[in-house]
């Protein structure tokens, strides 16, 4: 083992005197790190500039009689419909 941090103690101290060694490590360092926050800005709130969007649904949906719920008739197209107007995220 102390083998082994001699080893990375020498390799350190080359790349510290080594000014193009330490830019390449440096970039390396860097380059992920600007990649993931320029990525996580992006996806921060897809839904910010939306509100221009115009989207049309078309629902083909049948109702259905529930016989657990007395009976009683949903439409699922219709509901979706409906959560979609009162959505003010997209026009």
């Amino acid at each position: 083992m102390q083998k082994a941090f001699a080893v990375f103690l020498r390799d350190l101290r080359r790349i510290l005197h080594n000014p193009v060694a330490l830019l390449v490590v440096g970039g390396i360092c860097v380059v992920p790190c600007l990649y993931a926050w320029i990525n996580v800005l992006a996806n921060w709130d897809p839904y910010e500039n939306t509100g221009g969007v115009s989207v049309a649904v078309v629902t083909e949906d049948k109702s259905v009689k529930l016989e657990a719920a007395d009976g009683q008739e949903i439409c699922v197209g219709d509901l979706l419909i409906d959560a979609l107007k009162e959505n003010d995220k997209v026009n």
